[in-house]
């Protein structure tokens, strides 16, 4: 399995690309598959295979952001298990994968501590049900 996940900052420094679009172009070109972009705030952006998207993140009250990154990342280890690993998406199952990342790491920041801020399944499912996302 081939995965790239950063920040969306740390891809524009280490790529000296100013766009995101351009910046997972160059990765992609070194041999990920799947390149993922963590955008605080402002969501993800993915690409893979010519498939590229931007989600925004979902519209949850900040209370402390320690542990976002790592709960984002989990949950995405978590749902690439699901498919055994299988790095094989259409454009709607890798939005979904990306919009459960979102919800998982945008929970995360609801609570203080990056441990205790750590929702279950159920929770990030109930927040991609019935949780707006922030409008930019």
């Amino acid at each position: 399995m081939d995965l790239y996940k950063s920040t969306d900052e740390e891809a524009l420094i280490i790529t000296g690309e100013s766009t995101l679009e351009r910046a997972a172009d160059k990765i992609s070109a070194l041999g990920p598959k799947l390149i993922v972009l963590s955008c605080g705030e402002k969501g993800a952006y993915y690409y893979y295979q010519g498939i590229r998207g931007h989600l925004n993140a979902y519209d949850i009250e900040t209370v402390d952001t320690t542990g976002a990154g790592d709960c984002f990342m989990g949950a995405l280890l978590y749902k690439l298990l699901e498919k055994e690993l299988q790095m094989n998406f259409n454009e709607k199952e890798l939005a979904g994968i990306i919009d459960f990342c979102n919800a998982a790491g945008g929970l995360s920041i609801s609570k203080r501590g990056g441990v205790t801020g750590i929702p279950s399944r159920g929770e990030v499912i109930r927040c991609l049900e019935t949780m707006p996302k922030k409008k930019f």
